[in-house]
């Protein structure tokens, strides 16, 4: 899955794309980050997908999955305490 976004997206999807990807909302629930958006939770899974071809949760998955895996080479933090600090 590509992280980067469309320049043709709606200003909405390219700040929720935004959003998705800073740590701080890793672990937000879906319906309030939907909540930033002109849909509800039920609708924006459908559009999002529309948009980028892949539901949320896989999206926000691989971008979890790159995180982890940039700070496995960047720091000395373990496989354990990365994986940790992803579900708190």
């Amino acid at each position: 899955y590509t992280l980067n976004y469309e320049p043709t997206y709606p200003d909405w999807l390219k700040k929720f794309l935004h959003d998705l990807r800073s740590p701080a909302n890793f672990n937000k629930p879906l319906s309030e980050l939907a909540s930033n958006t002109p849909y509800t939770h039920s609708a924006l899974t459908r559009v999002f997908k529309q948009y980028m071809n892949v539901s949320i949760v896989k999206y926000l998955t691989q971008i979890k999955m790159t995180a982890a895996k940039r700070l496995l080479r960047t720091t000395n933090l373990s496989m354990l305490e990365i994986s940790l600090d992803s579900v708190e």
